[in-house]
């Protein structure tokens, strides 16, 4: 990874072969790797439009992400496209390390429909695509 570059795990409609996809590639970010949170977090899917995630340590099970690498200059513009109650956080993994990446903040959750049992946004989508 470059000095001037920043892993950021991503999930759902981020992912490779999603339809948001484009914003990570638009803002030069490569592809690094797939990988698995730690098993703390917990995913809802918002109006099924787009998943968020939330550490809830204690409860939870390991999430598909990808793992991007992303120029820290452009971060913000990526920030800026995420939808409202998504935050930048550390995102922990399976295997001890972290990533920055978007978490969820509570209010986002409040009535949305909890998929954590799929593991994963693609998954989920095979459900509600049927």
């Amino acid at each position: 990874m470059a000095e001037d570059s920043v892993l950021m795990g991503v999930n759902g409609t981020f992912m490779r072969g999603m339809e948001l996809n484009y914003y990570v590639t638009d803002l030069g970010g490569t592809f690094v790797r797939e990988a698995r949170t730690n098993d703390c977090y917990r995913m809802w899917s918002i109006y099924d439009i787009h998943p968020a995630i939330m550490r809830t340590p204690g409860e939870g099970t390991n999430l598909d992400l990808e793992i991007w690498s992303v120029p820290k200059k452009n971060l913000p513009k990526l920030l800026d496209t995420t939808p409202t109650g998504l935050t930048l956080g550390k995102v922990y993994l399976d295997d001890g390390s972290y990533v920055f990446g978007l978490l969820a903040e509570p209010f986002i959750v409040d009535g949305q429909f909890e998929i954590t049992q799929y593991a994963s946004w693609r998954e989920y989508e095979k459900t509600i695509k049927k």
